[in-house]
This record gives C-alpha cells, structure tokens and sequence, in this order.
C-alpha cells in the first residue's frame, strides 16, 4: 500500500484537520516526479501539473510523518512508507539548497562581469547595491534606518537577509525561481545570518575589513567622518537637503515569527490575535522539537502583544487499563462470580491405596479410600463506578480567550486519566495478597528482577504450571529509570556508554525473558512540584507493584457519558458553558486472591555486583 492509503487507514474515518492537510501533502508529494533539474546532475522533484511544493509544505509533510516515530500505534508498513518519503523529501530540500547556491553564485559573477570586476580587483567594501535606492523601512515596519538616504520611497523589494535559525528551517528557493514565482531576496554581503535578532548592514561609506562586519564602533567613525564633510563643505542652499545612507538597522524575522496586527509579507495575511498566539506556540514547539532557544528583539515603544498561547503538559493514555487488564463490557454495571479452586485445594481428593490397604479392607470398615466433597465458596462481586470530569466558564471568556479555555479542558482530560488509573490500581491492590516490604540487599536492578522471578516461580511450582507461563507486573516507572541508573554506575564488564545506552532495553529483556510482561505507570507515585533553590529531587527509595497471573483481573467497562457542551436555563442566565464526561468503570477479579500479589520493594541504585560485595549476607537466608 502506498502511503496515502496507510495514513487514512491509520488515522481512521474521522481524521482531524491537521491529520487531512498531512494526507492531502502526502498525495501532492505521490504526484511528483524526479528528474535532472536544468540539464545539472542535481535531481529534484517536479509536477506535472500545478506548482511545485512551497518550502514550507515540504517542512510541513517531513515534520508530520517524522512525528509518527512517537506514535506506539504506527505499524511497520506505515513507518517504513513514511521513512521513504522522509528521505526522499529531505534530499529535495537539500538539492533545492545547491541549486539555490549555484543560482546565487552565477548571479553574483555576472554581476562583477557587467561592473567589469575581476576576480583580482577589490570589490567596494561594504557596497550594497541593492539598497542604493530603497529606503530603510519596509511597510510592515520590520527595518529601521540608523541614517536615512535620498528621500526615495519604501519598496515591496526591498531586501531582507535570510535567516536559518532561532527554530526554523533555511527558506529553499530554488524550484519556484525556476517556475517564475518571486524568490526570497539574500542578505546584503556585509550581513550575516545569526537567528532572528536586531543587526546591521553598513553602506559604502563604512570601511570595515575585508571578510569582516560591521560593528557599533564601524558606524559611529563613518559618521564622524561624514559629520567633519559636511561642516568642510559650507552651508547648503535653503529649502535643500541631503541625505547619505551610512548604514541601516534591521530586523531579522520571518513572516511566522511577526506578532504585527496589520497585514504582512508578500500575501497581505492579517494577523490577528488568534493566528499570533498560533505563531507563538508553533515557535514553542519547534524550540522544543530542535533544542534551539527562541530570541526577540528589544527596545520597542508600543505596547507587548499579548501572547495567548496557553502551553500544557501530559498525555492520556490509560496504560493500566490497556495493558495490564482486560476488558469487558458490564452493560449491568455489577458482574458476581466463584472464585475458581487451585491445585492445593483439591489434593485431598487425591490418594494411593496399596496392597496392604486392599488386605485390611476386608475386616476392618474403618480401611476406605478417602473422598472430598465438592462444597460452594463465597462469591466475589465487582462493580463500576463513575469517574468524572466537569468544567464550567463564563461565555466571554470562552469567546474572547478560548485558547485559556482550551488549555483547562486538555488538561480536564490528563486528570481524569491519572484518576482513573490511580482508582484502578487501587482496586488491584484491595482484590490481592499483600506481601511485606522487600528490602534492598544487592542493587536496584538485580534484587527487582529476581524478586519478580521469585514470585512467578512460586506460583509455576504450585500449580504445577510450565516456565512459559506468563506473568503481568504493574509499577511505577520509577523504577526503570532508578534501574538504569544502577546499571550505569555498576562495574561489571560493559563499557558505562553501554550499560547508559542499552539500560532499558536490558532490563526489559531481562525481565521478558522470564516471562514477566510489565506496565510502567506515571501515576502511582506523584512527586511534589521542585521548589526554588533546592536541589534536583531524588528518585523514591521504594516502588509499590501488583504481580499476578496474566489475565487474572478484568477491567468492567460500561462505556463514556460525554454530554459534551451544556447550556440549559440556568446557564444561560449567569452566561455560562460547561461540559461534562464521565466514564463507568471497574475491576473484578476473575481469580483466586492468593493468585495475585502486591506490596513494595526498595530500590537501590547502587550499582553493586557480586564482584564488589560479600554475598554471603545475602545467601545467610539460604544455609
């Protein structure tokens, strides 16, 4: 399948907006053709029909199906479709940079060549002949001149550097120079791109050093020299003036990094509010995404835009309930049943009976095979409860600031699951065998593993159950990075770039190997908020844990009530919203108590190895 089809078939029947314009770039990208670009060997992508992918479509489709590596859902069909194109888009981009380059380049030499320039002769240093007759200020206010020249207007052409920093991508002009749309202008010479920041372009009448740029110190001797030949000069005639362009001031921002309330760039867009918080939080975003911080410029006199980009943190997803438990619809809300007997229940039934036993029969009535009676036990009854989330807002708020409202009710969504797991995990605890709490006598890492190793033993020995059996184990994530830890500080033979690389994949194989699936949760151990000026918090020193047979509790489902937006009469009279979902859900165990185990283990991450610790404290328990 192409991945077209892949990506409606993994984002279903109702993908959302953002998943239609990624399926739309996919299928735009389907339609392009490689060839050899203006008779060069560099090979780019062409359509024919329509224009060619903007830039920033292409850096669009590549971050949408880059995103996907974190989606744990995406099958390897999917993956491997969307790493092709992947590549394929990022080689486009960087073909559509060497013909960008080698344009500029031939550019630049046929303009020596018609100035009558070689290559041994001095170029006019600080020349920008580009913005000889333009003046220093764009319309959209992103310039400002720190002396102004003669009196020429402001022009939609004036030329503003290209940047490449600061959370975004290069610009690629290339293709649509060479479909005849208008391409991005380059930095004047004496300019050099360093992110979005306020710089300075020198004209001709500022000497700086070959190779070099312009400084603060360049500008203000040019001016001084200018001051000193004007004065030389003699008063000019009245109702005259003149003006030089020394240098100028400006700023250095992409059209999506603009907060301006007018309309910008070459498409006249108006910005309002809604589309600058948009802006501000892709900005967030992509800092995030590459490790680049985000600068503005300062020294402004109007007043801040307000910023109402509201950012949140957590995810939903319900690991306890997907993984550790299975689920089954309870469409009566209450589900009864028998614990099911065990093996050493049962053994009374069992006997042997020799020839001397059959000998005594005979006369002695008291001499008879014994047999066990089949009674009923007490019954085990679950039930589901409702867990609900419910916000309410003023409706001017909601008209006038929904991404506050927005923020509330993403974040109404991650409460209800942390919750929700936390009430399932509880009902695990309360339906199980508690154990007393397993002191640390090694390290983290091995005294975890074995732990869990002992107890599935024990219960394989006594139900006469194979080694393959398997075993879930649900606890805190905690205790895989408090492992990790452990196996990097540990001595043993890997390298410390080995045991911190492959920590984790160490210690769930160790443990799949013995047939132990876990569910790492975030949820059983909330730690406190950091406070200021105190140290990084330390990991906890035990983790609590439920370890039973796969299969042996059920999650009772009586699905989702989401009433979504309510507005009845009193709502409407105080101008109010609200929403409201609740979800039924419950436990049941569907095995014996003692089939289940729960309680806590301390961990130390210690890093300690036989080789580095006397076992013989730890084996004293088995002599």
């Amino acid at each position: 399948m192409d991945l077209v089809a892949l990506l409606r078939e993994f984002f279903g029947d109702e993908p959302t907006a953002e998943q239609e314009a990624l399926i739309a770039l996919a299928a735009r990208w389907a339609e392009g053709e490689l060839s050899t670009a203006d008779g060069d060997d560099t090979v780019v992508m062409t359509w024919a029909e329509g224009e060619p992918m903007t830039d920033d479509e292409l850096t669009t489709l590549a971050d949408g199906l880059t995103a996907l590596a974190d989606d744990t859902e995406a099958g390897l069909g999917l993956l491997t479709a969307a790493a092709d194109v992947v590549t394929e888009v990022n080689t486009e981009t960087a073909a559509r940079v060497e013909l960008a380059e080698a344009e500029d380049a031939a550019l630049e030499a046929e303009r020596r060549r018609l100035r009558g320039e070689t290559d041994d002769e001095p170029e006019a240093e600080g020349d920008d002949p580009a913005d000889s007759d333009t003046d220093d200020e764009g319309e959209n206010g992103d310039g400002e001149g720190a002396d102004d020249e003669s009196g020429a207007d402001a022009t939609a052409d004036e030329p503003e550097p290209v940047l490449a920093g600061a959370g975004r991508r290069a610009p690629l002009s290339s293709l649509a120079r060479r479909s005849g749309a208008r391409s991005g202008n380059r930095a004047p010479a004496t300019a050099t791109a360093q992110g979005n920041r306020i710089q300075l372009a020198a004209g001709v009448e500022v000497s700086i050093p070959r190779g070099g740029q312009p400084t603060r110190e360049h500008i203000d001797q040019a001016l001084a020299e200018r001051i000193s030949a004007f004065v030389g000069s003699g008063i000019p005639p009245k109702g005259t003036q003149e003006k030089i362009r020394v240098a100028r001031v400006f700023a250095n921002f992409s059209e999506d990094r603009r907060l301006t309330s007018g309309p910008i760039g070459e498409s006249g867009q108006f910005v309002g509010a809604e589309e600058a918080a948009r802006r501000v939080a892709a900005a967030f975003q992509a800092a995030r995404d590459s490790g680049l911080s985000v600068q503005a410029a300062g020294g402004f006199c109007a007043l801040p835009q307000p910023l109402y980009a509201a950012e949140t943190f957590g995810e939903v997803t319900r690991p306890i309930r997907d993984t550790a438990l299975t689920s089954f619809q309870a469409s009566r809300g209450r589900v009864i049943q028998l614990p099911p007997p065990r093996l050493a229940s049962v053994l009374p039934s069992v006997g042997i009976w020799t020839n001397d036993d059959d000998v005594d029969a005979a006369s002695d009535p008291d001499v008879r095979k014994s047999t066990m009676r089949i009674t009923c036990a007490e019954p085990v009854d679950s039930e589901v409860q409702a867990i609900y989330a419910s916000l309410i807002w003023g409706e001017l708020l909601g008209r006038t600031y929904s991404e506050w409202v927005q923020a509330f009710t993403r974040l109404s969504t991650v409460a209800h699951a942390r919750v929700a797991e936390q009430e399932l995990f509880d009902q695990i605890v309360a339906l199980s065998t508690p154990l007393s709490l397993q002191d640390t006598t090694l390290s983290a890492t091995r005294d975890f593993v074995n732990y869990f190793a002992r107890l599935a033993w024990h219960f394989r020995a006594r139900n006469r159950e194979n080694r393959a059996f398997p075993f879930r184990l649900v606890t805190d994530v905690a205790a895989l990075d408090i492992m990790a830890e452990d196996l990097a500080v540990s001595m043993h033979g890997e390298s410390n770039d080995e045991n911190l690389a492959q920590a984790e994949r160490i210690i769930n194989g160790a443990l799949a190997a013995r047939r132990i699936n876990v569910t790492w949760s975030n949820d059983l151990q909330v730690p406190g908020a950091q406070g200021d000026n105190t140290t990084a918090a330390n990991y906890p020193t035990s983790v609590p844990f439920a370890f039973y047979p796969e299969g042996t509790f059920l999650h009772l489902d009586q699905g989702t009530l989401d009433v979504g937006i309510m507005r009845d009469s009193a709502l409407v009279e105080a101008n109010d919203v609200k929403t409201f979902v609740e979800t039924f859900e419950g436990v049941h165990r569907t095995g014996a108590r003692e089939d289940a185990r729960t309680g806590r283990i301390n961990v130390c991450p210690n890093g300690a190895v036989y080789g580095t610790e006397d076992p013989s404290a730890r084996c004293a328990s088995y002599t």
